[in-house]
């Protein structure tokens, strides 16, 4: 009698994942700025910001978060959970996005200073929460970084 062999579900490397990470993060950046200014881009630039701009915007600040997440998970390498710090730094980040979509969409939700525009309002309560909601992935983000400790520290155990 045979035991069935199971092979390991299909993981890409941790390399692959940071590097896939670090790529998806460039073209979120890409996407973003398209979002924020496509007059460099040689597109219409509409005087009012518009919807549109707005959703390229959260768009491209999503694949930044998503590329951020898949390479910092990588960097612990994956194997074990991450470590207390590091995974309430990556829901902070996650927050942080939370918060800057719904600060960049208030108006059009109906809870903004201009419920219900018949355009898109960008004013500056919509610039400060997002100002704070990328604060707060940036914080994140580094809470979430693995730090090495230097050849030269001295341990506990040494005398």
């Amino acid at each position: 009698m045979s035991i069935p062999t199971t092979t390991p579900p299909l993981r890409a490397r941790p390399e692959t994942r940071q590097r896939l990470g670090l790529l998806l993060a460039g073209l979120g950046a890409l996407v973003q700025t398209l979002g924020l200014r496509p007059d460099w881009f040689g597109l219409a630039y509409a005087e009012p910001v518009g919807l549109v701009q707005l959703l390229i915007f959260i768009l491209g600040l999503g694949l930044v978060v998503f590329g951020g997440y898949l390479h910092l998970t990588a960097r612990w390498n994956g194997v074990a959970p991450l470590p207390f710090w590091a995974d309430v730094g990556l829901r902070l980040a996650v927050t942080g996005y939370m918060l800057t979509t719904i600060a960049a969409l208030a108006d059009i939700l109906g809870f903004g200073s201009h419920p219900n525009p018949s355009e898109a309002y960008f004013g500056p309560w919509q610039a400060g929460g997002i100002l704070v909601g990328e604060m707060l992935m940036l914080v994140g983000f580094l809470m979430a970084w693995p730090r090495r400790r230097s050849p030269s520290a001295p341990t506990e155990a040494s005398p």
